[in-house]
């Protein structure tokens, strides 16, 4: 005859909420998991923000201009470069 010794309540519990916690853990980072891949070889075209944004500048300004500008590197942090 097989004896054991049973555990307190609690602890089981405790048992059973660390199990679901790590379970759900585990699929939050499945769905995350699952986003990248499929983003991946689904690119976004447009998004509603973009076309919303575009349409703006297209009716205020005519043609819109992107222009991307950078702070030259003198004037960057003096941290980067020590």
């Amino acid at each position: 005859m097989a004896h054991y010794i049973r555990r307190p309540g609690w602890i089981r519990w405790l048992g059973w909420i660390l199990a679901v916690a790590a379970a759900a853990l585990v699929a939050i980072q499945l769905w995350y998991a699952g986003h990248i891949l499929w983003w991946r070889d689904h690119p976004v075209g447009e998004t509603s923000f973009m076309s919303y944004r575009m349409d703006e500048l297209r009716s205020g300004l005519g043609v819109p201009a992107w222009r991307h500008s950078s702070a030259p590197v003198n004037a960057s942090s003096a941290t980067r470069s020590r």
